[in-house]
């Protein structure tokens, strides 16, 4: 049986695919980048690629890691509707 989506989040299925061909593709590079100092080309253009490799894998895990606490807050709030307390006192309020 397929569960609805209560809250219109993007889906876990989803955001772990997008996530593992980020990654994929982080190695890929990496290993191209690899490839390439071992053939000799320039290593200060390699060493700026590594960096940022490794800043987009780094991103990519950080924001899955700390997405889904986040994503967990904004779900467990959906249903407050209003924050602030009314004018008029209750009923019965002697004060």
């Amino acid at each position: 049986m397929k569960r609805r989506n209560p809250h219109g989040l993007f889906e876990w299925r989803r955001r772990r695919l997008l996530i593992y061909l980020t990654l994929l593709y982080c190695g890929c590079a990496a290993t191209a980048i690899i490839v390439a100092a071992l053939m000799g080309m320039s290593t200060a253009l390699l060493i700026a690629l590594v960096g940022a490799i490794f800043g987009l894998a780094g991103a990519t895990l950080g924001s899955y890691i700390f997405g889904a606490q986040w994503d967990t807050n904004n779900a467990r709030n959906a249903g407050v509707t209003e924050l602030t307390v009314p004018d008029d006192p209750p009923e019965g309020y002697a004060g």
